[in-house]
């Protein structure tokens, strides 16, 4: 996948889908981040495979770029 030139933020979804996604998407439009409202995407792959225990990122467009040294988990 190519993603378009501009500054995430990775959050990680982690539970029961697709509960989990909800639950981390409320997180981040009530959270502090200072979106772009630009291309925003989750990333479903073998690890969201299992949809009771599932994990999946979730990249938001922002408007600096911040350094993640660790995953953020809801």
């Amino acid at each position: 996948m190519i993603n378009p030139s501009q500054n995430y933020e990775k959050a990680t979804a982690k539970g029961i889908m697709t509960g989990c996604i909800t639950e981390a998407l409320k997180k981040i439009r009530s959270s502090d981040i200072q979106r772009k409202l630009g291309f925003d995407h989750e990333v479903y792959d073998e690890s969201s495979k299992d949809w009771i225990d599932a994990e999946s990122d979730i990249n938001n467009s922002i408007v600096e770029k911040k350094l993640i040294t660790d995953r953020q988990k809801w």
